[in-house]
């Protein structure tokens, strides 16, 4: 055979490659096609899933196209909206949106994050908050050029961003509280010192001592409210210890029958197996029965108080609902009544200082900024759940602490000493204060030096020839502070016993933090009979509990 010859089944391979060749372009094509409806797929998947409203609008502002939430939010299935304007399906918020998508399309330009609020067709009941955006779309030739409209409901955001803003208002109300405080009890402690100095001079006939008595009484209701205010701002002295508030419910609820009425029926709900906390006692009951005040005032004619106790677990959901929270194990106390409720504007102010709803001369507004500061300074949290007709909660969580709870025993009563002879060294940065002690000690018997802050009275205890038997100190003072001047002064005096005193602690912190474990406390202002007192149980050595 002819090698040159034409082969019979060329033909037949070319054939067999050129279909090959078709089947593998078929192929591609399918493939590509797949490809495309899998990307198509995709983006459908990903616009149904967003957590966000998303529209597309043709030139004439019609809906071409939108997914699950748009569809939410409007209130209508979304083929029935197909072809709708915005007038027909959001009225209330047509003229805003309508112009955006109007500005976007004559600009070509986009525009982001135009606030709005109201109420949607989905949700005629509650007000929300919401961010608009939007964009110009460059379609395909069956759709043309529109324009795409994004939603973001912010409700819950615009929330948290209020109790944020509520927060650092009221740490910025407490700042400016406790520093007036502070100054306020040196003042009141010099006129409540002194009226008792006249009054002990007046004669028991003299007409002046009404006049002196109404002084004194006028400076102890205004203590009573800087104690209130140093409680909002967190800058009292605490003596904080393991506490079972079982117990202390418990304990109050043998006297609130007597101070809210008995057409209060008062529930308690204790948990048995309750955690410890680590709180003063003293200001746990105060917060309880402000709260039962409270809840009395809302309940003119009766209802019902409910106190509850429980062990929760805080978690990051909650963390995050309620700024200022910390997540993990907390010990809750609920305070609830029946009675009228509050609105939403009441509760964003009632924990402020001076607010009241009570008629003129009913209240001071200082008793729920009582409770916020305690519950603050103790470490934990209080919110409150109310709404006009359906009652009010408050409820309060404290850390869960590993401790067993102290039982405190009644201190044994003895007839009172409040004279001596001993030396004291007073150190008050306050003038006024200063030489209002050194009076009230002289006129005790004692004999009395003086020094205006630690670095004075450091001078005067490294005197070995000058004999001290008490150190009566301030502990927040300029240029050395009465912390820092007792810890210098253990090398100079190790035995030397000390009295602390202080119109509010400077750190905003507790007492066993900032003093050591059972030294001896008297808070500013103070009486002349209290101060005498004191310094005779440190001397006499009946006191080690700080108090």
């Amino acid at each position: 055979m002819d090698p040159q010859a034409p082969s019979a089944e060329a033909p037949d391979t070319n054939r067999e490659n050129t279909a090959a060749r078709v089947d593998r372009a078929e192929e591609a094509a399918q493939g590509a096609i797949r490809e495309k409806d899998d990307a198509l797929a995709m983006l459908d998947a990903v616009l149904e899933s967003a957590p966000v409203g998303l529209a597309l609008h043709d030139r004439e502002l019609r809906i071409v196209r939108m997914n699950a939430m748009m569809a939410a939010f409007v209130g209508r299935p979304r083929d029935d909206a197909l072809g709708c304007s915005l007038h027909d399906l959001m009225p209330a918020h047509a003229v805003l949106l309508e112009g955006l998508l109007a500005r976007v399309i004559e600009t070509g330009l986009p525009e982001m994050n135009v606030a709005m609020s109201g109420r949607m067709p989905a949700c005629l009941e509650t007000e929300r908050h919401w961010l608009a955006s939007a964009f110009p779309v460059h379609g395909g030739a069956s759709e043309g050029e529109g324009v795409g409209l994004v939603i973001v409901d912010t409700t819950e955001r615009k929330a948290l961003e209020g109790q944020l803003l509520q927060a650092q208002k009221m740490e910025a109300v407490g700042r400016l509280a406790g520093g007036i405080a502070h100054d306020f009890n040196n003042m009141l402690t010099a006129v409540m010192s002194y009226s008792d100095l006249l009054l002990q001079d007046l004669a028991t006939t003299d007409p002046r001592r009404e006049d002196v008595a109404e002084i004194a009484s006028a400076a102890r209701r205004a203590a009573a409210l800087t104690r209130q205010l140093l409680a909002f701002s967190r800058q009292q002295v605490l003596q904080a210890w393991p506490l079972d508030l079982n117990t202390t419910v418990t304990e109050i609820e043998k006297m609130l029958g007597r101070l809210i009425g008995a057409d209060v029926d008062v529930v308690t709900r204790l948990e048995p197996r309750l955690g410890i906390v680590k709180a003063d006692p003293g200001q746990i009951e105060q917060v309880l029965m402000n709260l039962a005040v409270n809840a009395r005032d809302a309940m003119p004619e009766g209802g019902k108080l409910t106190i509850e106790t429980a062990n929760v677990v805080l978690d990051d959901h909650y963390v995050r609902a309620h700024p200022g929270s910390v997540a993990g194990d907390f010990v809750m106390l609920s305070v609830g009544d029946s009675g009228s409720g509050m609105t939403p504007q009441t509760q964003a102010r009632i924990f402020e200082p001076f607010f009241t709803t009570k008629e003129r001369g009913k209240g001071t507004g200082l008793g729920l900024s009582t409770v916020y500061g305690i519950v603050k300074q103790s470490g934990g949290n209080i919110w409150v759940y109310s709404e006009p007709g359906l009652g009010t909660t408050f409820k309060i969580y404290l850390p869960r602490v590993d401790a067993v709870p102290v039982v405190v025993s009644a201190p044994e009563r003895r007839a009172p000493r409040h004279q001596g002879s001993e030396v004291i060294l007073v150190v008050e940065d306050d003038a006024a204060v200063r030489t209002v002690v050194g009076r009230i000690l002289r006129t005790g018997g004692y004999a009395v030096l003086e020094a205006s802050n630690g670095t004075q009275a450091l001078h005067i205890c490294a005197n070995p020839d000058i004999g001290v038997d008490l150190i009566i100190t301030d502990i927040v003072m300029p240029e050395m502070g009465g912390r820092e001047f007792a810890r210098l002064l253990g090398d100079l005096r190790p035995a030397a016993r000390m009295l602390f005193m202080s119109g509010y602690t400077e750190f905003g912190v507790s007492h066993n933090t900032l003093l050591a474990p059972g030294a001896a406390f008297i808070e500013k202002p103070f009486t002349m009979e209290a101060l005498a007192r004191k310094v005779r149980d440190v001397l006499d050595g009946s006191t080690a509990d700080g108090g």
